[in-house]
């Protein structure tokens, strides 16, 4: 039930926040794989309380009377699968232990199901009334062939060869952008 309201918890403050966090694309790992960890965590504990369930009935039975051998030497819930124990417990009416194994159902599939439970979105933030003040522009108009050379070339070849020259402002490896100004304070990062 605690993992049901955490999950409804983190469900609510996304739909607030638009979204649980932010993070980077090197952290994609620990996002994937950290609940995923956290439960298998889970697992190892719970597996002994499953384990301790399954092996105390016959000597609960026998401590509060004598039983046949089916009910006491030969009730087995450790040798046989999940299912089939779950299965043996039901129909012994040995609830503690069908509840033990259910829980280590449950601990299974949401291990298998964390592996989806957080995934990393672009999001696109729609910001109503900021002014936008460009500081240049793209301009062709005086655009003359003859005075192009090999320079443009060589520092092109520089930036995709990691020779540690610098991008020009308002440029990467794929794109060039304009510069500009926000009236208002832009929160987040913007990668340009």
């Amino acid at each position: 039930m605690s993992l049901v309201a955490t999950l409804e918890a983190l469900s609510a403050v996304s739909m607030q926040n638009q979204g649980i966090s932010t993070s980077t694309q090197k952290l994609h790992y620990i996002w994937t794989y950290g609940p995923t960890a956290v439960f298998s965590v889970l697992a190892i504990f719970w597996s002994k309380v499953e384990y301790y369930t399954k092996v105390l009935p016959p000597w609960k039975l026998m401590s509060i009377k004598p039983q046949p051998a089916k009910y006491s030497l030969l009730l087995d819930y450790i040798s046989p699968n999940q299912v089939f124990a779950l299965w043996n417990s039901l129909c012994a009416k040995d609830y503690t232990v069908s509840v033990s194994i259910l829980g280590s159902l449950l601990v299974i599939a949401a291990t298998v199901v964390s592996t989806g439970l957080f995934v990393l979105q672009p999001l696109s933030v729609i910001r109503l009334g900021a002014m936008i003040d460009y500081h240049d522009e793209f301009s062709f108009s005086h655009f003359n062939s003859s005075l192009v050379d090999s320079v443009p070339l060589l520092l092109a070849v520089g930036l995709l060869s990691n020779l540690s020259i610098a991008a020009p402002p308002g440029t990467n490896q794929t794109y060039a952008v304009r510069s500009f100004n926000a009236s208002e304070p832009l929160y987040g990062t913007l990668n340009s």
